[in-house]
């Protein structure tokens, strides 16, 4: 297998990886977190995981652009995948994010673990389409 496509693949493992231990783990506490502590632990949260995920996302679609480039028919539906992670990503989960960087809210909180699904799901199925492909 090509170096590309096994860095494709690594990507992806990583970020689904990541997203099923949001998902089940990290986004849940969110609501043990105590009010007072809340502001720091949210911006401490998101300036951590932000180091983390922001690199692969950027790595996983810089390498579905070129594969779709490159090999339009087999690697288009991975790319539109990804294109469909970033619009969640910016236009849902960031914005209830930036809701939650001011004050704890059990409902904003939840609207995050319920819409969070959307990338988990998008994220799950590229891998396992990608792990159909090359292993």
């Amino acid at each position: 297998m090509p170096i590309i496509l096994d860095l494709y693949l690594f990507v992806s493992i990583m970020l689904v990886g990541l997203i099923w231990t949001i998902q089940i783990v990290q986004y849940p506490t969110f609501h043990w977190v105590e009010e007072q502590n809340w502001k720091t632990f949210h911006a401490k949260y998101t300036q951590r995981i932000s180091l983390l995920v922001m690199p692969l996302m950027l790595a996983e679609l810089a390498i579905s652009l070129y594969l779709a480039y490159h090999s339009f028919t087999e690697y288009i539906l991975l790319l539109l995948l990804v294109i469909l992670v970033w619009i969640s990503t910016f236009f849902i989960q960031v914005p209830l994010h930036s809701k939650l960087s001011d004050s704890k809210d059990p409902k904003v909180i939840k609207q995050l673990i319920n819409s969070n699904w959307i990338r988990t799901a998008l994220w799950s199925i590229k891998a396992v389409i990608l792990l159909g492909k090359f292993c």
